[in-house]
Order: structure tokens, then C-alpha cells, then sequence
């Protein structure tokens, strides 16, 4: 009974912590001016799960013909995900999982409007604090290529946001994190990380490999 006990803790050891960044958002930076975005991930190998984590920073600062707008803040998700191969001895992962995600974000819209006296007039919107969440399906694949450094990517499904901005005329356009509160939908990140073994998983003795295979 105590060996039975004991395996039982051995089979939900961390196994390792994995971190890393979204090489998606730096390019985005480069591509597209309008906007700036950084995310940190991490996860968690215990037996078949890992416990995922990914923390961010993401501003849009648009200019129109009549009006400009800017929403920046942080956004944070966590989840689990079930590695389908799990048995590998190499740490890689190909996951299917669940994320709960919030951010809390700052948001303005500025609109230039011709007023009945011919002058140009601005019309300034704006929010402080506002908060969203959401949830997300996610689906992914995490590859050793050398050592401890691992490649992968993680499509998310994102279901829709629920925002609190305490306003009447601006409900949340672009939440970061998120991205447009009114399309949600797929979107797609690839990462590189590290991974920090806590220890080096025994191979398989050939008696074992017997047992598992018999005639």
C-alpha cells in the first residue's frame, strides 16, 4: 500500500517549467505600426496535463481620415491542456485545453466632427480601468530542437469577451489579449521557450518493455 502511495506522488511530479515568449507579437510590432504587443509564456508538465500560463502587453494606437483611438493594458491566461503524448522522454507536447483569460486595459477615441458653424470640433471618449474576460479553446504543439530549447505553436479558439468599462459609448473595441471584442475567433501564436527539467526521467527497463508488449 505505502509503494502504491508512493507511485501515486511520483506519477504527479513536475516534471518541468517551460518558458518562454510569443515570437508572433515581436513580428507583429514590425509589420504592423499601429500595433505594439509582447507575451511571456510558461507551463507545467504533471503527468498527462500541463498547467499553462501566459502573461502580456498589448497596445493599438489607430489613426483614421476622422477620428484616432488607442486601447493599451495587460491581460493574463491560464488553463490546463491534456499532452496527447505525454510518454514522450523528450518533453514534447502536442495539447488540446482550456483558458480563462482578463485583462485590464486603458481605452480613447478621439472623432473630428464638421459642427453647423463649419468649424471642426473633437468629440473625446474615454475609459480607465476597464476590465474583460473570456475563454478560449486552445490546441498546440511543443517540439525539442536542441538541449532544452523547445519551438511550438498554439491555436486559440476565443469565446466572447464580457467587458466592464463603466461606459455608454466606448464598450471595449480592441481588448489586449484579446484583440477585436466583436470578432473573437481564431488566432494563432508561436512561441520559443526553455525548459527547466526538474529531473531526468528514467528509460523504460527491457523487463518493463516485455510486460507492456506480450505475444
Amino acid at each position: 500500500m505505502l509503494a502504491n502511495s508512493l507511485q501515486a506522488q511520483s506519477d504527479y511530479q513536475p516534471l518541468g517549467l517551460r518558458v518562454g515568449f510569443d515570437a508572433m507579437k515581436l513580428a507583429t510590432n514590425i509589420i504592423d505600426p499601429q500595433r505594439s504587443a509582447f507575451e511571456l509564456n510558461a507551463d507545467l508538465g504533471i503527468n498527462k496535463f500541463l498547467i499553462a500560463a501566459d502573461a502580456g502587453w498589448a497596445k493599438v494606437d489607430g489613426v483614421g481620415s476622422n477620428y484616432t483611438y488607442l486601447s493599451e493594458g495587460n491581460y493574463l491566461r491560464v488553463g490546463a491542456d491534456y499532452n496527447i503524448i505525454h510518454r514522450d522522454p523528450f518533453g514534447n507536447a502536442l495539447f488540446i485545453g482550456l483558458r480563462y483569460g482578463a485583462a485590464k486595459f486603458d481605452e480613447e477615441l478621439i472623432h473630428a466632427f464638421q459642427a453647423p458653424t463649419w468649424d471642426i470640433q473633437q468629440d473625446t471618449v474615454s475609459i480607465s480601468g476597464a476590465n474583460a474576460n473570456w475563454m478560449e479553446l486552445v490546441a498546440g504543439l511543443r517540439v525539442r530542437v536542441r538541449n532544452n530549447l523547445f519551438v511550438g505553436y498554439t491555436i486559440r479558439y476565443k469565446l466572447g469577451a464580457s467587458v466592464d468599462s463603466r461606459s455608454t459609448k466606448l464598450q471595449g473595441f480592441e481588448i489586449p489579449g484579446y484583440g477585436n471584442a466583436e470578432s473573437g475567433g481564431f488566432s494563432f501564436g508561436y512561441s520559443i521557450l526553455y525548459r527547466i527539467p526538474f529531473f531526468k526521467p528514467e528509460p523504460p527497463s527491457f523487463d518493463k518493455l516485455m510486460d507492456n508488449n506480450p505475444e
